[in-house]
């Protein structure tokens, strides 16, 4: 992307896709599956948080909706990981550390993910696409795209976006009726107020280096009009409520001499519908109300798997996951992920487009869906076991013998599993120190 910007060009009879053609052409693909065939969920992901992610695709899943997703890698691991999937993935790698500054892939480079996320959503947002950028701890409780389209023409006039309610920054929410539009939870309709807009949004965001922040100054900085409004009848009385926010005047960049300008209608929904304090989350009443819970305060991605089990909003087999944890830290050497490099060898070309489309990706959601039923778990210390098949002369044991007492265990587990019809699964753990593990 970045030597294409410089003027270089492949090699004789080759062609090279930049980010944004590799993102439309899965975007074209996504479309299909959607309700609307035009609106697509756009996702990220890192490999700090790779068993969120899975547990958010679960749920898509759940609903029918893997299909309608893009994902941007915003490293080459977790990349290669969602290619090996058949994930419909491509490189979204920051190339910006913060305002304008350009930066090669690195350290500080992080902070240049919303700048980038943004400028590829207007550029999907060019392409005719509705974006619906979803984090990956915004855990679906409904079937997001199946609702949302009632509100698309509410009250007569067409929504440019509907995003869940925040209170950042501070600055804009006052003049906004007291909530901002969150971008970890936002769609942003392909409407020509919301394409004229956007790249306004995107100019504050690369001075002040995030599009949330940004979105909301816009937005506050025209003519503002906002009033509470009531939801259709296909949302319930006690979450059927929303803030419509109108703002007007605003100049866009094509028309900086006094043109018409654009008129803009946001439609911000309340902390029911898209829950932001997870207590009690395991109430069927409240689930039953909400789209969305996107209430997640932990920024390590363990810390966040952690909160998503305690509320009862985890879908993922744990130990699928400490599995593909190993293979992680293995590195290439020993067969694990390949260790992420500053540049791709142009011996290693992306795959934008897996065969049969994301049927493979869908695949694997579907075996892990059916992996995740389980009733029972149970957890068993690796030095523990190892003490099960000691000699009676307490000398060591060796590896076949602790690898038989390990398939004796499971053996008897499935055997009492199968009489009883349920499902489970067998950890053994290492745990810190276990030098008989």
């Amino acid at each position: 992307h970045i030597a294409r910007e410089l003027g270089h060009r492949p090699a004789r009879g080759l062609r090279c896709l930049d980010r944004n053609e590799l993102a439309l052409a899965l975007a074209a693909d996504a479309a299909r599956t959607s309700p609307d065939q035009k609106t697509i969920v756009l996702a990220t992901i890192n490999l700090n948080y790779v068993d969120v992610f899975f547990n958010w695709a679960l749920q898509l899943h759940a609903h029918g909706r893997a299909g309608t997703m893009v994902v941007g890698a915003l490293d080459w691991h977790s990349h290669d990981l969602l290619t090996e999937f058949g994930a419909p993935v491509f490189p979204l790698i920051p190339r910006y550390a913060s305002g304008a500054e350009r930066k090669a892939e690195g350290a500080h480079s992080f902070d240049g993910i919303w700048i980038e996320r943004g400028a590829l959503a207007g550029a999907l947002l060019e392409g005719g696409y509705n974006v619906l950028l979803c984090d990956s701890d915004a855990v679906w409780t409904a079937d997001v795209l199946a609702r949302l389209p009632t509100l698309f023409h509410y009250g007569g006039a067409p929504v440019d976006a509907i995003a869940s309610a925040g209170t950042f920054p501070k600055a804009a929410a006052a003049a906004l009726g007291g909530h901002t539009a969150v971008m970890g939870f936002i769609l942003l309709m392909a409407t020509d107020s919301m394409r004229a807009l956007y790249p306004l949004v995107q100019e504050r965001a690369l001075v002040i280096g995030d599009d949330q922040v940004a979105f909301n100054l816009v937005l506050a900085g025209g003519k503002v009009d906002f009033s509470t409004v009531h939801l259709p009848a296909a949302f319930s009385e006690k979450a059927g409520s929303a803030t419509l926010v109108r703002t007007a005047g605003h100049e866009p960049t094509e028309m900086r001499s006094g043109n018409p300008t654009v008129d803009v209608r946001v439609l911000i929904l309340n902390g029911r519908l898209v829950v932001r304090n997870c207590t009690g989350m395991r109430e069927p009443e409240q689930l039953a109300s909400s789209l969305v819970a996107h209430c997640l305060s932990e920024k390590s991605g363990g810390a966040k798997s952690e909160q998503l089990q305690i509320v009862g909003l985890w879908n993922c087999p744990v130990g699928w996951l400490s599995e593909l944890r190993e293979r992680l830290t293995q590195g290439e050497g020993r067969g694990g992920v390949a260790e992420g490099v500053v540049q791709r060898s142009t011996f290693r070309p992306t795959p934008a487009l897996p065969l049969n489309g994301t049927l493979v990706f869908r695949g694997h959601l579907s075996a892990l869906s059916d992996a995740s039923g389980f009733v029972l778990s149970v957890v068993l210390s690796a030095s523990w076991l190892t003490g099960l098949s000691s000699h009676s002369s307490g000398g060591p044991v060796g590896a076949d013998e602790q690898w038989a007492a390990l398939r004796a265990v499971a053996r008897n587990l499935a055997a009492g599993c199968l009489l009883r019809g349920l499902r489970a699964e067998l950890l053994i753990m290492h745990w810190p120190g276990d030098e008989a593990a």
